[in-house]
Order: C-alpha cells, then structure tokens, then sequence
C-alpha cells in the first residue's frame, strides 16, 4: 500500500505484541494514519526543496526575492537560481573596479566602458558589443546581482559611432 504504511507495519509486527492482517482493526488504523503522514512527508520535501536555491522550483525562489527585492517572475527557474546563487556568493573577481572589468569581460563582452563616480555612489557601465536582447538582459542581471547594492547602476548598450 504505502509507504508509511509498510513501515509502520513492520515495525509494529516485529515487537510481536500486533498481529496485522489486511481487514482487522488495527491494519484499518494503520492505513489511515498512514494516508494523512504520507500527505504529510509530501509536504514535508516540498518545504525542503523550496528552502535551498539550489532546489527552489516555485515560492521557495520568491520568497528569496521578495529579500532582496528582485522580481524574477518572468524568467526561467533555473534562471533565476543562477541570479540568486550569485546574489548570494562573494565575487569571484573581487569588488573592485578591476574585478567588476573581470567580470564583466568574463561574459565575452569586450567592447564596454566602466565609469565609476566614488561620491555619487554611481557606476556607469556602457556595452559597445552588439548583443540580442536576451543577451542584454542576462548581461543586466547579472550585474545587478553582482555590483553591491549601495551603488546607482546605470547600464547602457550603445552603437559606436564610426
């Protein structure tokens, strides 16, 4: 039947105290005690999953969010646990301006300005690359959720002029 059930069951006939055959009262009292634990553990690794990024798949993923005050809702789960896992992890280029370079360069854009303005708590990052769309959208998020939060970030994907 279940697997609560069968658990239960086994642990019980092992005391030799219960005698459990399919019909008798306790096999009955097994059963039901059973359905509503196996909806329980089911609960239960739902909870569990929704609470590690790594493993978010629905409101574990907003709920994160909604603490650093991303919306994600238009993206992809895995999506949005790459912008949330690096929200989360110290940079691996530093947090300097040459670190920000680093990282930056470290998405094949290479044709970019970083301007930093130390009094106005402003970063100015304009991107010369030709990119799709979609391309400056993750390249935007990205560094979002890299560049620390106090900073103003003006992001800009431009044409040179010849």
């Amino acid at each position: 039947m279940t697997d609560s059930y069968n658990s239960m069951k086994s642990k019980l006939t092992a005391t030799g105290l219960y005698k459990i055959e399919d019909g008798n009262n306790v096999s009955n009292e097994l059963k039901a005690y059973a359905q509503e634990l196996d909806l329980l553990f089911c609960e239960l690794d739902e909870v569990l999953k929704e609470c590690f990024i790594q493993t978010a798949e629905d409101y574990g993923l907003t709920r994160i969010e909604s603490f650093t005050g991303r919306d994600g809702s238009g993206l992809s789960p895995e999506k949005r646990r790459e912008i949330l896992m690096l929200m989360q992890s110290d940079s691996r280029f530093g947090f300097t301006p040459d670190g920000f370079k680093a990282l930056i360069e470290s998405y094949s854009i290479s044709d970019f300005e970083f301007v930093e303005n130390p009094l106005g708590f402003r970063v100015t990052v304009r991107i010369y690359d030709s990119l799709s769309d979609e391309k400056k959208q993750e390249i935007s998020e990205i560094i979002d959720a890299q560049f620390p939060y106090h900073l103003n970030i003006i992001k800009s994907f431009l044409t040179r002029e010849s």
